[in-house]
């Protein structure tokens, strides 16, 4: 797979979340350190997993994009 962009920072691994109730990672932006959120599919140019930043002010993003014959 080919990464676009730098990764999330990892806040805290599997902590409780106290808005959805559910055991996940905390991630913040590289750039500002506004939290991140999460998808799967086509966007920002490429099909895989990808994060943006929460902050509209800020353009960050990040991209794993598979290679034909990976997805």
């Amino acid at each position: 797979m080919t990464e676009i962009g730098k990764r999330p920072l990892l806040v805290a691994k599997d902590q409780l979340c106290e808005e959805c109730g559910r055991q996940h990672d905390f991630e913040v932006c590289p750039e500002c350190g506004s939290w991140v959120s999460f998808g799967f599919g086509l966007a920002y140019g490429g099909y895989g997993p990808y994060a943006f930043c929460n902050n509209e002010a800020c353009a960050w993003f990040w991209k794993q994009c598979a290679k034909a014959d990976e997805e």
